[in-house]
């Protein structure tokens, strides 16, 4: 429970068996994402010990040993009250919303991917423990059933988060209609609802010199067109042909920011276009999640 409250207040989520993530996300998700994925990595442990084990298996020694072996994880939580942190969460979160990866700085990011990894070999270590000893299998069967347990747990958790979790009980996540708006509210968003939309024409028709059209200078300079076809290029590659649903805007405000989020339809996968407005009503950050 530390390592979850601590981490979504340093916009760290584990939202998997193995995963780290930075995100801003309320503290009910950041719960059901690790509570979840824990849990169905729990169940597998049972199973597995309940069938393959000669030996008496309770369901409260699997979990508490389990839980148990995520302790390390609040190491990682832990670090998001550091200075360092900041700085490479700020950097990380401006090059994402740049689409400006070259941008990343990894004198920043390569000492926390060693802790993590080092957290992460720890975690399965203590698991292994728990796991072996909670259900009395050891040796290489004890190895086998756990790596596959883990393995399957990984998958399971990730189609659960994704297919389940975010798409009905957090489907509006990042989908918040602003509350209380004013009549002046409303006519700015409107505005740039419109804007989107002709962005949007630009992203479909590869008119890539006029969306550039729309950034304010700081974007400009971060994204030229030839880095915006290499961008929708990598995306189709990932994902399929992908087409924009301008009937479905939506509008939401994060950190004074205006936010347009515009569904995108792909072959294997639905996701957003999000596009971040300054006060001139141009667009000041872009990204697709």
């Amino acid at each position: 429970m530390a390592t979850i409250v601590v981490g979504q207040i340093n916009d760290v989520v584990y939202d998997g068996v193995f995963d780290i993530h930075f995100a801003q996300v309320p503290l009910s998700y950041a719960f059901s994402v690790q509570l979840s994925s824990l849990l169905i990595l729990i169940l597998l442990f049972f199973v597995a010990g309940k069938i393959f084990s000669s030996s008496k298996i309770r369901f409260i020694d699997v979990a508490g040993t389990t839980l148990l072996a995520r302790t390390p994880f609040l190491f990682i939580s832990l670090i998001g009250f550091l200075p360092y942190y900041n700085r490479l969460n700020e950097n990380l979160m401006s090059s994402i919303k740049r689409m400006d990866f070259a941008a990343i700085d990894f004198s920043l990011l390569l000492p926390f991917l060693f802790i993590s990894g080092i957290v992460l070999i720890w975690f399965v270590l203590l698991a292994y423990n728990a796991f072996s000893i909670s259900c009395n299998l050891k040796g290489s069967k004890g190895i086998i059933l756990f790596s596959g347990s883990l393995l399957v747990a990984e998958v399971l958790s990730i189609l659960f988060n994704r297919f389940v979790l975010q798409k009905y009980l957090f489907a509006s996540l990042f989908i918040l209609a602003p509350g209380n708006q004013t009549e002046a509210d409303k006519a700015a968003y409107e505005n740039i609802n419109r804007i989107s939309v002709e962005a949007v024409d630009c992203f479909t028709n590869k008119k890539y010199d006029e969306l550039s059209a729309f950034f304010n200078e700081e974007m400009k300079n971060a994204m030229s067109a030839n880095q915006l076809e290499s961008i929708i290029q990598s995306v189709e590659q990932q994902i399929g042909k992908v087409t924009f649903d301008t009937t479905h805007i939506k509008n939401n405000t994060i950190q004074n920011q205006r936010i347009v989020l515009i569904p995108i339809k792909a072959s294997i996968i639905t996701l957003h276009l999000q596009l971040a407005f300054d006060d001139e009503d141009k667009i000041s950050g872009m990204y697709f999640k």
